[in-house]
């Protein structure tokens, strides 16, 4: 795993540029570049963005336009969040948060955001959102979740970014296989439920999310780290009380 030093890719980019032919603009080499590598600060902006969305626009109303198309949430049932937030009214005091950490694939086709949630003074939480880079290189989330914490989570002084390392096509055994006997080692440890599998399009950065039939959750994200996909970060959400 690696931290990015912008101004060294930049200068990469430009470099490469520089070497291309003269049908190929080096503005739109640089661009192309740039446009396949993580870029965690965005992810960063972008988190803080929708939050001051639900503080300004409605709560609901930000998760749908920041939602993609197949965003899920869990309510606690999955359902399709923007099929699902169509349907709902913004609550008069919304909920805010603060991302705490970042992690990102190599190719930053897939990143995860935690950080800590308030409703106003007296409720507090953690958050978990992955988000999918889309075509025209903006982010939306695909998944969200969020549980209560008994004392407000401690900001750090800076939003710790992680990124993946890039695959070497030297991994043994594949990434596609290590992904799966993941996903099937959670399913093992599960039992009946639903997994859903988010992958990053380099296979670098995965993560599982598990839904029991009592609609308990529980995630495992695994991060490209010396050849091998290595699990970071575990969590359980117990199952609604009746």
């Amino acid at each position: 795993m690696r931290s990015l030093s912008y101004a060294i890719l930049a200068a990469s980019a430009l470099s490469l540029a520089a070497c291309a032919g003269p049908s190929d603009s080096p503005f739109d080499r640089q661009g192309r570049y740039l446009s396949t590598l993580a870029d965690p600060g965005k992810l960063v902006a972008t988190d803080i963005a929708f939050s001051r969305a639900a503080r300004d626009s409605g709560q609901w109303t930000a998760y749908r336009e920041y939602a993609a198309d197949d965003a899920v949430m869990f309510v606690p049932d999955a359902v399709n969040a923007r099929e699902w937030l169509a349907q709902q009214e913004n609550p008069a005091t919304p909920l805010q948060w603060q991302p705490h950490q970042v992690w990102s694939s190599c190719d930053g086709t897939l990143a995860v955001t935690r950080g800590a949630w308030q409703i106003g003074q007296n409720r507090n939480g953690q958050y978990l959102t992955v988000w999918r880079r889309q075509d025209d290189n903006s982010y939306k989330w695909v998944q969200t979740q969020a549980d209560t914490v008994d004392a407000p989570l401690t900001a750090p002084d800076m939003v710790q970014t992680t990124v993946a390392d890039c695959a070497t096509g030297e991994e043994d055994p594949s990434l596609a296989l290590q992904a799966a006997n993941a996903s099937a080692q959670d399913r093992r440890m599960r039992g009946s439920g639903q997994l859903y599998d988010n992958s990053s399009r380099d296979n670098t950065l995965f993560l599982n999310m598990f839904a029991e039939a009592d609609m308990a959750r529980h995630w495992t994200l695994y991060v490209m780290e010396g050849g091998q996909l290595t699990e970071v970060l575990r969590g359980d959400i117990p199952a609604p009380r009746n």
